[in-house]
């Protein structure tokens, strides 16, 4: 071999360390970004236990209400029903008018009783499933939960038990 053979081109050399830079640089790069994600996944988790925490003490305070009384509410002013509803605290005494399950699972539907009353109900998506199987049709049940979205005269209940 000669020397000049040996000797690596200078512009061959800046093209290795700016190569080598840039893998540098995304690999610190994409280490902030995992670690952030993480801690951003972290203060997720215990935002959410407390937004649990305080759901569940605002529902064992919440007062009851018959289904009745919101049903004629909502005929009053659905709007101002739904707005009032929505992320509410709530607890309700009714009947339940029957329990099925879709592809969401179970839904317990509740509402006052009125046989020809069929658009009135409060659908309610159960904590505890296996619990919401033990629910008989026409039971009086007083349900807890947190107010959802109101949908063709039905307001929905998220995070139910009874």
């Amino acid at each position: 071999m000669s020397k000049e053979q040996n000797k690596s081109d200078p512009k061959e050399k800046k093209s290795v360390t700016k190569l080598m830079l840039g893998v540098f640089t995304l690999a610190v790069v994409f280490n902030i970004a995992a670690s952030a994600f993480d801690e951003s996944k972290q203060e997720r988790v215990r935002r959410d236990k407390e937004v649990e925490k305080t759901n569940q003490k605002c529902i064992d305070e919440a007062e009851v209400v018959d289904a009745s009384d919101i049903f004629a509410m909502m005929k009053q002013n659905e709007a101002a029903l739904a707005r009032s509803w929505k992320n509410s605290c709530v607890t309700v005494r009714g009947k339940v008018r029957g329990i099925s399950e879709d592809l969401r699972g179970i839904t317990v539907r509740v509402d006052d009783g009125q046989k020809f009353n069929i658009v009135d109900t409060i659908m309610c998506d159960p904590v505890d499933e296996a619990k919401a199987l033990t629910l008989k049709k026409g039971q009086d049940i007083i349900v807890k939960g947190i107010g959802g979205a109101e949908v063709m005269g039905s307001l929905a209940l998220k995070k139910c038990d009874w």
